[in-house]
């Protein structure tokens, strides 16, 4: 799963290992690893301004995080496996 930031040149990333990746596209240096999930990242929606994004995963959770620090703040039980995640965003 993948999330493009289109006024900057940030892409954050979620992986099978359960990780979060944050990436510069002008120099393809990953600028942050987050240990976020403890299986596959399902779906990712981020707010680079704000710069918060939330992650879904197959372990049933929604997490909510800063993507300047990595800092988890919120973590939010499903209650079953989340296979995609959609977000509607307004200016």
């Amino acid at each position: 799963s993948a999330c493009v930031d289109a006024g900057s040149d940030r892409v954050l990333s979620g992986a099978r290992d359960g990780a979060l990746r944050l990436w510069c596209l002008s120099t393809g240096e990953c600028l942050m690893v987050v240990s976020a999930h403890a299986t596959c990242v399902s779906g990712l929606c981020a707010d680079f301004a704000q710069m918060v994004a939330v992650s879904a995963s197959w372990d049933g959770s929604l997490r909510v995080w800063r993507l300047d620090t990595g800092e988890r703040m919120q973590i939010i039980d499903a209650g079953g496996q989340i296979l995609g995640l959609a977000a509607i965003l307004r200016e």
